[in-house]
């Protein structure tokens, strides 16, 4: 086979060889082409230096890509443009002001306040400290206060503060400021007992119930699924029910209201060496107020301990519910 010498020829088989990626070797050997200028348009093809061959050249060799004019080479200007600031109305966004609304509204409320309290009578301010320190204390003086607390009463279930500051309120009684303070004691006992079993009895959590009733708070120590307070069929508390019971007694030492143990079991017939459900209630119940008193809560603070068996059931649509077994602490105004 003769050398193939022909430009336009070679430049036509090298091309279709870059397209294909055939190797150099196989292309010289299969046209007869010397190696020197199989590289040499490559070369060409790589760096696009072959685009300087004249058209007729290129169409001739058959190129898919044929310019006829160089391109022109666009040449962008950068203007910069100096604007000078005035002293204009130009645009300074708005964020600033969001901020110094919001400022100027919190001074407006601090000094308002400075301002209601500094209208109370000084005698009035005395009152409202005795009361808080001692409620008892002051009631039992005969004090009345002549103005009204932010908290609800039963009748009107609140007194507004502004009238109050204006004295404009009528005297609360002695009944029913002892009202407030016995509600604001329990609420203040449940969000304690709350956030002790948060913080630190986590794993008594679902098993320990606040309830607000006419008497106070009830406190609810209920079973679960698998997870009992007292030893099966027994009248021991368990590990698990005398860490309720030492948690509960940390919160209700010093307490003024009395307590009342109930206890309370499913409907499950009892199967033991007691009679009946009503002796097993009954005996946890006795059990429950023993271990309060080990935790520290005296034997004055107790009203009654009462066994109810399943007359109460928590769950009264289910009376074998796990959580129809367990002890009610109610702790009296």
């Amino acid at each position: 086979m003769a050398t193939i010498n022909d430009p336009k020829l070679i430049f036509k088989i090298v091309m279709q060889y870059y397209q294909q990626g055939d190797s150099v070797e196989k292309l010289c050997n299969q046209y007869s082409i010397q190696e020197e200028q199989v590289e040499f348009w490559l070369h060409q093809f790589k760096t696009n230096a072959w685009r300087v061959y004249s058209p007729d050249f290129l169409r001739q060799a058959g190129a898919e890509e044929v310019e006829e004019e160089e391109t022109p080479q666009i040449i962008q200007q950068i203007i910069i443009k100096k604007v000078k600031k005035g002293h204009g109305g130009g645009h300074h966004g708005g964020s600033w002001k969001v901020a110094y609304a919001d400022f100027v509204t919190a001074m407006m409320a601090f000094f308002l306040m400075l301002w209601l309290i500094g209208s109370v009578p000084a005698e009035t301010k005395d009152g409202l400290s005795e009361y808080f320190e001692d409620p008892a204390k002051f009631l039992a003086s005969g004090g009345q206060l002549a103005t009204a607390t932010s908290m609800p009463t039963p009748e009107d279930d609140g007194v507004a503060v502004k009238e109050a500051l204006m004295g404009n309120a009528s005297p609360v009684d002695e009944e029913t400021m002892v009202k407030i303070a016995q509600r604001a004691r329990i609420s203040m006992l449940a969000e304690t007992i709350r956030r002790d079993i948060n913080e630190k009895f986590n794993h008594l959590k679902g098993q320990v119930l606040l309830e607000p009733v006419s008497d106070g708070l009830k406190i609810q120590m209920i079973d679960q699924e698998n997870i009992a307070l007292f030893n099966p069929g027994g009248t021991e508390l368990n590990q698990r029910g005398k860490d309720t019971v030492r948690m509960l007694a940390e919160n209700l030492k010093g307490m003024s209201g009395k307590l009342t143990i109930e206890g309370h079991t499913d409907a499950t017939p009892y199967k033991g060496s007691l009679a009946n459900n009503w002796d097993l209630s009954v005996l946890r119940a006795v059990a429950a107020r023993k271990e309060f008193q080990k935790n520290g809560i005296g034997t004055d603070q107790f009203l009654k301990v009462v066994g109810y068996a399943d007359t109460q059931l928590y769950n009264p649509k289910n009376p074998k519910d796990p959580m129809n077994r367990r002890i009610s602490i109610i702790i009296g105004k």
